[in-house]
């Protein structure tokens, strides 16, 4: 079936379609082939054709963020990503960020004060020992 046996609407709508296929490699030499085949007077195609290429440079491809490609890959598939513990936090509000981060350093502290408090004993006899060594030290020098 030609496209000249088509309704005006549909054959405008093919026109666009090749249009937009050509875009990476069109030139204006196009425009009149387009036209002539699919019987879309030439002042119409010129008219689509500069709607078509202001739209395109108007609208530059760019590339997607990575959170957006998780969430449309979570929308498409429905499997969120594994993530880890800041994949998470990030995700929080504001106020649960915040909350979240207060216990972890209360958690660092916790843990660093048990190790230090550990470190500590172990030194204890040292440092009394250290302390009875300096005593006898003082008392030679005194005496």
């Amino acid at each position: 079936m030609s496209s000249h046996a088509l309704p005006y609407e549909a054959r405008e709508e093919a026109f666009l379609d090749a249009l937009t296929d050509l875009l990476p490699v069109y030139d204006h030499k196009h425009l009149r082939t387009l036209a002539l085949d699919y019987d879309i007077p030439l002042e119409d195609a010129q008219a689509l054709a500069e709607l078509v290429l202001g739209l395109d440079s108007a609208f530059p491809v760019t590339e997607m963020s990575s959170q957006f490609k998780a969430h449309l890959r979570t929308e498409l598939i429905g499997k969120p990503q594994a993530q880890g513990v800041i994949g998470r936090l990030v995700k929080l509000p504001l106020r649960l960020q915040i909350a979240a981060l207060l216990a972890i350093v209360a958690v660092l502290a916790l843990l660093g004060r048990k190790r230090v408090a550990a470190q500590l004993r172990r030194l204890i006899p040292q440092l009394q020992s250290l302390a009875a060594d300096d005593a006898d030290a003082v008392n030679v020098i005194v005496q």
